[in-house]
């Protein structure tokens, strides 16, 4: 259990030292040009923060550090990474050391003071790694279940299946013909024209979009299953997320064809895609346990997950770098799937590898957003026949 509590610090700190990075490079204060990556002085003075705050826990000197005492520990590891880095590290500018110390506290707060909150309240224990196990033997059920849901949603439609290709790819058209023709927006995307820069855009934002839109009504629509039959109720999210990535992959292949008729071709940096695909799809899901339960509570949540959700649209869909204004992008930039979008982008459409540092935010705010979302969920899993 200790060695766990270790690990799980580990993965905080260098959690934070992630997001110091990537808000060193992408806010607009201080000096931009200069930034600290992954030294080993840096790296060493992280590890041992971590171990000699867990040492002195175990040492048990104060009753206040206790090694059951898991956010003071962390927070003694961050200090202790604070205090050296600003006296041994003169390389470190103060600015970054700052963003450390506020993510990393940022990190803490929602993996550890807020679900250990929620875990108090539960009716039942929450162990995670019990919960995994159990979704792992059920397995048969969510291929059997995801199966039938897909067959199911096509079967009354004349075109079927294909449906899941012509209405993003019909959206995107229109778009082009609004931007292209009636604004007069023709220019092209670093040579992409306006047909494949949206559909690219549209088919990665579609595994945000729909996770969301139908997590809103997952648990309503199955409560006649719920009270009835029991299963680990997070399997309704994850079919939602297996619906949502068999459309993309239809998506990205119509996308893939369309590209080779603009001439632009597969390339070997394909195979960087399931890099952003994975955060995204982390992000996404943990967002969706989250909206599951608070949508049972709050019924008018409904309606404005839509308005955020069209206006999120707009923005990281059609944002590029080079046609929106300098001063909007630190504010752009803060959406974590805007940088998820660009990633994809760069490997299917401009032919180049994707900037990693640009995916560290989205990397970290996905994991401590799915640790979070998926607890709350869990604690409050009993409770929805109540709401429902």
């Amino acid at each position: 259990m200790h060695n766990y509590l270790i690990l799980f610090n580990t993965i905080i700190a260098f959690g934070g030292w992630m997001l110091a990075i990537w808000f060193k490079l992408y806010l607009p204060f201080g000096d931009t040009n200069t930034h600290t990556f992954w030294q080993a002085d840096a790296t060493f003075l992280l590890l041992a923060s971590v171990l000699g705050s867990h040492a002195l826990a175990y040492l048990n000197l104060s009753p206040q550090l206790a090694p059951h005492r898991q956010f003071r520990i962390s927070a003694l590891a961050t200090l202790m990474s604070t205090m050296g880095m600003l006296l041994l590290l003169s390389h470190i500018e103060p600015l970054q050391v700052l963003y450390f110390m506020v993510s990393t506290a940022g990190i803490a707060l929602f993996t550890i003071a807020l679900p250990g909150r929620l875990r108090q309240s539960a009716y039942l224990k929450i162990n995670i790694l019990d919960n995994l196990r159990e979704l792992y033997q059920k397995r048969n059920l969510m291929k059997v279940w995801l199966k039938y849901r897909i067959e199911d949603r096509y079967a009354q439609t004349f075109i079927g299946i294909l449906w899941i290709v012509l209405l993003p790819l019909s959206t995107s058209a229109v778009l082009a013909f609004a931007f292209s023709e009636l604004l007069g927006a023709d220019r092209l995307i670093n040579g992409a024209s306006w047909v494949t820069f949206l559909l690219s855009g549209l088919a990665v934002f579609t595994i945000f979009q729909t996770p969301l839109m139908k997590a809103k009504t997952s648990i309503v629509s199955s409560r006649n299953i719920i009270g009835k039959v029991y299963f680990p109720r997070e399997i309704l999210i994850i079919l939602v997320i297996g619906e949502t990535l068999i459309d993309f992959f239809f998506v990205f292949m119509a996308l893939v064809v369309i590209n080779i008729t603009q001439g632009i071709y597969p390339n070997w940096h394909y195979i960087f895609l399931p890099v952003p695909i994975i955060i995204l799809v982390v992000f996404s899901a943990g967002l969706a346990f989250f909206i599951a339960w608070i949508s049972l509570i709050i019924r008018d949540l409904q309606q404005l997950i839509s308005v955020v959700l069209q206006l999120l649209f707009y923005i990281v869909v059609l944002y590029s770098p080079e046609l929106a204004s300098a001063d909007y992008a630190p504010i752009i930039n803060l959406i974590p799937i805007t940088m998820v979008v660009a990633a994809v982008r760069d490997i299917v459409l401009f032919n180049q590898t994707p900037d990693f540092v640009s995916l560290y935010y989205p990397l970290v705010t996905g994991i401590v957003m799915l640790y979070f979302g998926y607890v709350y969920f869990k604690v409050n899993e009993d409770r929805f026949m109540d709401f429902v």
